[in-house]
């Protein structure tokens, strides 16, 4: 009878062990679905931020960076932190980024995107097989509709040799990650040196490649295309109180003056009209043409007309948000302006919400080339959220773009929504100890 107690006695304990087993087992999983729940809780106060925030006391937009709002914030058993990395100095700001800070790579030119690359490998100070201008023309391969190379482009041919071999898309970019399709563009090179997007520089991205990725050492996070480029930016034709704007090419004399007569006398919309009736407008840039129209005569109009009839207009750059490099690829800046342009930006606590600011800096020629470029706001953010069990041990990662043009229409839309916990901890230990 003794075996027989022994086997029992074993069995009770692998029973035991395996019932504990598949209740650690449970347990974590119910830990992660919560975590999960956190972080899409503040993905969503983000949006609801977003949806009603004006602007902060400096001027600049409440979400862009506020610790306060946004780091740690307790969320029933746990907190979130809604994060971004500002590619200007690699730094992680705790708040959500505009898409039209980003150049939409669906339109813009093969010259703004070499612009960019270039910018990008220049601050990499790494080796790469192509140099930008075999870069920009193979990304413009693959997103136009022809099968036709571009010189020093990619098409069918160099596909069909890849194993397996694909065929290029020809047709819109739908997100950033279908740069990786594109001749010679790989995860570092996409993500930069951050290639685990929790916005820290981890010890494997400084050792000088010892370990992927591969990265220069210097102590800093070097941006990757993905921190200049969107696939999803687009503005709503309408001014910043909500009013539609007047159509330069496509209206009367009577309107106009319904229009601009409380900023402008009855002689200088004479003026506009009569450019209207000789020839028109091809951008508002041309408003500083006008005869007798002074540069703060443009300034105090410039967003309440446009020159299209489109309800949305695609791939405008925010001139208010924009980094240094997106703005150096928009053909028609001088020399030096767009040091001054960044520097009149960060010091103004007020008038970012048009591009008329920008008249304070740009010479005539500048503003005429770079209005039909501009933005000032953003209809769609970038949201990177982690929801956080106490003390940091389980946790859940969520990206998302949510489009809020049609928000009293359609309400937020997501025009991108991923879970990135495979990614890793945003937070090191460190600085979950600090936090503490």
């Amino acid at each position: 009878m003794s075996w027989i107690l022994v086997l029992l006695t074993a069995l009770a304990a692998t029973l035991a062990r395996s019932a504990g087993v598949d209740f650690e087992a449970a347990a974590r999983q119910e830990g992660e679905v919560r975590a999960g729940a956190i972080a899409r809780s503040g993905a969503d106060r983000m949006i609801a931020f977003l949806a009603t925030a004006g602007p902060a006391p400096t001027g600049q937009p409440a979400w862009r960076d506020a610790a306060d709002e946004f780091e740690s914030v307790e969320f029933g058993a746990g907190s979130y932190t809604l994060y971004y990395v500002d590619p200007a100095d690699g730094a992680r700001r705790y708040g959500a980024r505009e898409e039209s800070s980003k150049l939409n790579l669906n339109v813009a030119s093969q010259g703004m995107i070499e612009a960019v690359v270039d910018a990008v490998l220049s601050r990499a100070r790494t080796s790469y097989y192509y140099d930008a201008v075999e870069y920009a023309a193979a990304i413009v391969d693959y997103r136009d509709s022809d099968s036709t190379p571009l010189e020093d482009g990619a098409e069918i041919e160099y596909y069909a040799t890849l194993m397996p071999p694909y065929e290029p898309k020809n047709a819109a970019y739908e997100s950033l990650a279908e740069l990786l399709l594109v001749r010679g563009i790989d995860e570092r090179l996409l993500w930069g040196e951050d290639t685990n997007r929790n916005g820290r520089l981890d010890a494997s991205e400084d050792d000088g490649g010892a370990r992927f990725p591969e990265d220069d050492a210097d102590g800093e996070l070097d941006p990757g295309l993905a921190d200049f480029f969107t696939v999803y930016s687009y503005d709503v034709n309408e001014s910043a109180a909500g009013a539609t704007r007047i159509d330069l090419n496509q209206t009367s004399r009577e309107a106009l003056q319904e229009a601009l007569g409380a900023y402008l006398s009855s002689d200088k919309i004479d003026a506009i009209d009569r450019q209207r009736r000789r020839g028109g407008f091809q951008t508002i840039g041309q408003l500083v043409d006008v005869q007798g129209l002074g540069m703060e005569d443009v300034q105090a109009v410039i967003d309440l007309v446009t020159t299209s009839s489109e309800e949305y207009l695609y791939g405008l750059v925010n001139v208010s948000a924009a980094p240094r490099e997106v703005l150096d690829a928009l053909p028609g800046f001088g020399e030096g302006t767009v040091d001054r342009l960044l520097e009149d930006r960060a010091a103004r606590t007020e008038g970012l919400d048009t591009i008329g600011w920008t008249l304070e800096i740009l010479n005539k020629d500048e503003f005429r080339s770079l209005a039909a470029f501009f933005t000032a706001r953003s209809y769609q953010f970038e949201i990177a959220a982690v929801g956080e069990l106490a003390h940091g041990a389980t946790y859940r990662r969520v990206r998302a773009v949510v489009d809020l043009a049609r928000l009293d229409s359609e309400g937020p839309r997501f025009l991108h929504l991923a879970d990135e916990t495979y990614l890793g901890p945003v937070f090191s230990s460190a600085e979950r100890e600090a936090r503490e």
